[in-house]
């Protein structure tokens, strides 16, 4: 008998607009699209083009002040601005530790 291994074939969801995107620091999958006039001015931005990455965002601050968002995960890069992304999908949900899923 021959190893056989089935896939269901997905399609890819349709990129969302960012400013749709929850801003209560729930992981989304976004790309980053940095605008060629901050690429000009900033060319060591050139390597977050077209990036596709697991992002959060805190929440806006009191006053209005938006920290942007930052990489779900513990490398220390964030701050990256609505502008700067080009749109986004939710990740998949992971149960919690625990679960009868884990």
């Amino acid at each position: 008998m021959q190893n056989e291994t089935k896939f269901d074939i997905v399609t890819q969801p349709p990129l969302r607009d960012i400013l749709d995107a929850p801003k209560d620091r729930t992981v989304i999958w976004a790309v980053i699209r940095i605008p060629k006039e901050e690429l000009e001015a900033r060319p060591n931005l050139e390597q977050w083009d077209g990036v596709q990455v697991p992002l959060r965002h805190p929440g806006v601050m009191e006053g209005g002040f938006d920290t942007g968002w930052s990489v779900a995960a513990p490398v220390g890069h964030g701050g990256f601005p609505d502008e700067w992304i080009l749109g986004w999908v939710p990740v998949l949900t992971v149960p919690e530790r625990g679960s009868q899923d884990d």
